[in-house]
């Protein structure tokens, strides 16, 4: 009996009846699209970790700047409010001193 025999005694095919190369090829379709896939999000996971990374050093240099500010307020009221940089007499002297004596702790407190 030949191959064409076998096939003529068959009952023919159902109406939804999907050929096995066409399961194949939807078989490559979906593979194609989880690699693609696999690939997209490891691709988001690495530009996470670069924005979080860039956020990490953006927060340390805003703290860098704000300490360098801190510090520069802190020398300019020390200029200004300590009593040895006085060009005045005694009383402005004894002026200083006691605003420099009340405001320098709550300076100090506020930087530190």
């Amino acid at each position: 009996m030949a191959a064409a025999d076998i096939l003529k005694d068959l009952p023919p095919c159902p109406p939804d009846f999907v050929p096995m190369a066409d399961y194949l090829e939807m078989i490559d379709s979906l593979l194609l699209a989880m690699n693609i896939q696999r690939k997209a999000d490891a691709e988001l996971q690495q530009w996470k970790a670069r924005g979080e990374a860039a956020e990490v050093l953006l927060a340390k240099r805003k703290a860098t700047e704000a300490n360098v500010r801190l510090e520069s307020l802190r020398r300019l009221l020390a200029k200004g409010l300590h009593p040895d940089f006085c060009t005045g007499g005694n009383v402005e002297k004894a002026v200083r001193q006691e605003m420099f004596k009340t405001i320098w702790p709550k300076v100090e407190e506020l930087i530190c």
